[in-house]
């Protein structure tokens, strides 16, 4: 099993770099169907969703995906994982079994593997899985694709690229409370009215 991973591993590095030189489109995995990275901000408490995309598929080719091993990484202090909730494309080809599983406070394994035989028809693009959290503190929490493992409809390693996400998380603003801009208001008004007395009573005495 592992001489099969390091082999697969080996090849998917190869096929990088062959498609660096040549100029070749990577099918990509990322945090929009927008195949670009990407940043967003979050009050604390709030609960974010990030759905993972994967685009630039040749399904009529070959090139749909058959399977999928990969991680993914983030600070757990500050975004807490919640669930994994898998798309319905993966239903609609028989992926058996995905499943999503913690690892650490600071990352997530994801995988499935498609029973349907015939992959021909499947989009280009699709979402794969959305990933929950909760804005658990302050601070910058980096979402990063690891340990990418893909497959075609044959078993055989697709080449993809990645893209991140960068999840700012900030204190929510302080509201004033009505009795207290009631009051404050108050305390203006009273202060213009003293203001004017004293520059009147001033006026007076010159």
């Amino acid at each position: 099993m592992f001489m099969k991973y390091t082999i697969a591993k080996a090849g998917l590095a190869a096929g990088l770099l062959m498609a660096a030189q040549v100029g070749w489109a990577l099918p990509m995995l990322s945090f929009t169907s927008a195949q670009s990275d990407i940043e967003q901000t979050y009050q604390l408490g709030d609960t974010v969703s990030m759905d993972v995309w994967i685009s630039g598929l040749d399904p009529a080719s070959g090139g749909g995906l058959g399977g999928f091993n990969l991680s993914v990484g983030y600070d757990g202090a500050v975004t807490d994982y919640k669930s994994t909730v898998f798309g319905d494309t993966l239903a609609e080809y028989s992926f058996f079994p995905p499943s999503a599983s913690e690892t650490g406070s600071n990352g997530v394994d994801l995988d499935g593997v498609a029973l349907a035989g015939d992959l021909s028809d499947q989009p280009e693009a699709f979402e794969l899985f959305t990933l929950e959290f909760l804005a658990a503190s302050v601070g910058t929490s980096s979402l990063t694709f690891g340990s990418v493992l893909l497959s075609d409809a044959s078993g055989d390693p697709l080449v993809s690229g990645t893209n991140s996400a960068t999840l700012n998380v900030v204190a929510p603003p302080v509201k004033v409370s009505e009795p207290g801009s009631l009051a404050l208001l108050m305390i203006g008004l009273a202060a213009g009215v003293i203001g004017r007395y004293r520059s009147r009573s001033s006026a007076a005495s010159a």
